[in-house]
């Protein structure tokens, strides 16, 4: 074989090396990026989870009602508090007036929470 052949030869061998060198880099790059914000990620979703069952655990009754029914089994507030207003035999201006406020304070929270981890 012709030297200056095989010069070019390994020439662009080399190159493409480089290049496939070069890609390898940026999709590692890539990763690492993709890897910070999943981690980051899942760090807000267990502080959510751990905000959630704190305020499940301080809340009792109606409190805790209000707040399953809201957060956890998705309906609105009004629906929630009709619900558990027949459930508990109570009016629901009561709920409104006494219990809605306490929990809405805590889904506001959780609420901001969510929209980071989003």
């Amino acid at each position: 074989m012709d030297w200056f052949l095989y010069y070019e030869k390994v020439k662009y061998e080399l190159k493409i090396s480089k290049n496939r060198l070069k890609m390898i880099k940026q999709y590692e790059k890539n990763l690492e990026e993709e890897r910070s914000k999943i981690e980051t990620i899942v760090y807000l979703q267990k502080e959510l989870l751990n905000q959630i069952s704190h305020d499940l655990e301080t809340y009792h009754g109606i409190e805790y009602k209000l707040f399953n029914e809201i957060m956890v089994n998705g309906l609105s507030v009004t629906r929630a508090i009709e619900k558990v207003a027949h459930e508990e035999e109570k009016d629901e201006s009561t709920l409104w007036k006494y219990y809605y406020p306490k929990v809405k304070k805590k889904i506001t929270e959780l609420q901001a929470i969510m929209l980071e981890v989003n």
